[in-house]
């Protein structure tokens, strides 16, 4: 019984882009949990948090939004080590990983590349939607 609890939670796997809206006052945990009506689990894969720190030594207001995402990240989120040197390839790994280890999985990513991927892979994602300036979760329902 207790196993049906652990896979009950959701996972909430985490796109760079998704973190850098954090810069523009987008409040993307919130939105998300307001969605679920839960509060998940945020992941964050090592090759993302490589992106933004990549993104973070840059300069002008990339490099700010990045070093906010990393700091929020690791502070908010579990780091899984993948081997991808891609952070798309890491989300998907990942995301197709645990689902297949029966876990709720959603990816919150701004790449519609990226969700029409994980679509086909029927993993759901939460996206930004610029006209309500936040994250919907697609198809909670199904979670």
């Amino acid at each position: 019984m207790g196993s049906d609890k652990i896979a009950k939670r959701t996972l909430v796997l985490l796109d760079s882009n998704a973190l850098l809206q954090l810069y523009k006052g987008v409040h993307l945990f919130e939105d998300i949990e307001s969605a679920l009506e839960s509060s998940p689990e945020y992941i964050c894969p090592d090759a993302i948090l490589n992106e933004l720190e990549k993104l973070s030594v840059g300069k002008g207001e990339i490099m700010r939004a990045a070093k906010l995402a990393l700091e929020i990240a690791r502070e908010k989120c579990k780091t899984i080590v993948t081997g991808e040197e891609s952070g798309d390839r890491a989300l998907i790994k990942l995301a197709a990983y645990l689902s297949e280890k029966g876990e709720r999985v959603l990816v919150a990513t701004s790449d519609r590349e990226l969700r029409r991927k994980l679509s086909i892979l029927g993993i759901k994602t939460a996206y930004y939607r610029e006209s309500q300036h936040r994250f919907e979760v697609e198809a909670k329902d199904v979670l």
